[in-house]
């Protein structure tokens, strides 16, 4: 270290370009720096636990972003509301055509980024239900109706043989005939009415008798209460469920665009509700959406309170002119630690924000030892350089030796299972080399190249006299 520090003493306009060239790259990478509260923050990658999250999520979809919609449940799927749910789900789906000329929203808006992006492995909601029911069910019905006459055929024929058996009439051979083709088209007809469908007419969300009946519970206590099988998209009277799983694909960056755009999506006037419900957007990707951007904003918290601090702290602690050196140079040791990251394209989480304030600590911690025993050395009578190189001599060794019992014990956290740890002791094992560093050779070439006035000279000890 004393040869780095001669090092830089001899060439300190090296030095000043070298640092303000790293500033310069630290501060794009603090532009590129992201917050992440993924799953991978908190659970290893090569863990039982993660693999098994990954398998489901591939066959399922991961995590959903719900969106729940607060109307009673009668108002919403028994009127037109139905229609505006059922429009919101496909546009979350990204289903809308792309030779669609009315997109909701807008050309620009947040379901053609949606259609765009197509973050959704699967949705479901009621009116995606709600309208499978009805398509399926048409589709029985129209079965049924082009089957009737080859059944009611079939069921003459079989009607006429047992009357032949009887040894009936002709005339009572062809009532029996016609009675067993009549009997089937009145049991659809019995059913239709019951269901109150139209057999000839094509099923939709609309019919709010036959979904009534598909849908609630008539022996509730409570009028309007879905069947317990629907809970999933209907949990009870008053509400509804929205699911946008997501593909298990879609990256950090995509996850947190897809909440955006379902947020915006939400507000779009079609589908507004006209009986006065509303949407709340939430779920796991918001929740995690939600914390990263608190990382974002308790990043520059922590920073705010910690620089404040350490500036108080110094400022009564010591009444040199470059009492706040110390703080500057720990800002420089942050800034190039977390530019670094931004700069290898990787995010921040809450176990590298955890060691703000570790890093700022020790940073200042190294950088006023150094600059209380320059100062030292000048109230000794020494000046410039000469004071620098003393108080490497004199006062280096005990820095660096606790500078590397700090990272021994950091070390050891490199060990953990748990990423937020390993996260932790990585920022700070960097952080705590750089800090190191820049006091040794920015701190101290600030301190050569002041200079300052030799302060009052100490008295010499007076040798110890021999009884």
């Amino acid at each position: 270290m004393a040869r780095l520090v001669e090092a830089a003493l001899r060439h300190p306009r090296r030095v000043a370009g070298i640092a303000t060239v790293l500033l310069l790259l630290s501060i794009v990478g603090l532009t590129q720096l992201g917050t992440s509260a993924a799953v991978r923050t908190v659970v290893g990658t090569g863990s039982d636990a993660y693999r098994a999250d990954r398998e489901s999520a591939r066959l399922f979809g991961d995590e959903a972003i719900v969106v729940l919609v607060k109307e009673k449940a009668t108002d919403l799927t028994l009127t037109d509301d139905i229609g505006r749910v059922l429009g919101l789900e496909g546009c979350l789906a990204g289903k809308i055509p792309a030779s669609a000329k009315n997109i909701p929203g807008g050309a620009d808006g947040p379901c053609a980024k949606l259609r765009e992006l197509a973050p959704a492995k699967v949705v479901y909601g009621p009116g995606t239900f709600v309208n499978s029911a009805m398509t399926e069910l048409d589709a029985q019905i129209q079965n049924q109706v082009s089957t009737l006459p080859a059944q009611q055929q079939a069921a003459r024929q079989q009607a006429e043989a047992a009357a032949r058996k009887r040894k009936l009439g002709a005339a009572a051979i062809k009532r029996a005939g016609e009675q067993a083709a009549a009997e089937l088209q009145s049991q659809l007809l019995a059913l239709a009415q019951q269901y109150g469908i139209n057999p000839l007419q094509q099923q939709s969300v609309n019919n709010a008798a036959l979904v009534n009946r598909i849908l609630f519970d008539t022996t509730a206590k409570v009028p309007g209460t879905p069947k317990q099988r629907f809970a999933a998209v209907l949990p009870g009277p008053d509400a509804a469920l929205i699911s946008l799983r997501l593909r298990p694909d879609l990256d950090d960056d995509g996850r947190r665009r897809a909440v955006a755009l379902v947020r915006e999506a939400v507000e779009i006037d079609d589908f507004q509700l006209a009986r006065g419900g509303s949407y709340v957007v939430s779920g796991s990707p918001a929740l995690v959406d939600g914390v990263a951007h608190e990382l974002e904003q308790a990043l520059l918290a922590l920073l705010a309170v910690g620089v404040l601090v350490m500036a108080l702290v110094l400022a009564v602690t010591f009444p040199e002119r470059r009492r706040l050196q110390p703080l500057l140079i720990a800002l420089g040791t942050l800034a190039l630690t977390f530019g670094a990251i931004g700069l290898l394209g990787l995010s921040v989480n809450l176990g590298t924000i955890a060691t703000l304030p570790v890093l700022l600590g020790l940073a200042v911690d190294y950088g006023v030892q150094l600059h209380a025993r320059v100062e030292e050395e000048r109230r000794n009578g020494l000046t410039g350089a000469g004071a620098v190189r003393a108080a490497v001599a004199h006062g280096g060794r005990p820095v660096l030796i606790a500078a590397g019992a700090t990272l021994a014990g950091f070390l050891v956290l490199l060990v953990s299972p748990t990423p937020l740890v390993r996260g932790f002791a990585l920022v700070l094992l960097a952080g705590v080399a750089l800090a190191v560093v820049a006091s040794f050779t920015v701190g101290l070439v600030l301190h050569a190249l002041v200079g300052g006035t030799p302060g009052p000279a100490r008295p010499a000890r007076r040798p110890a006299t021999p009884n």
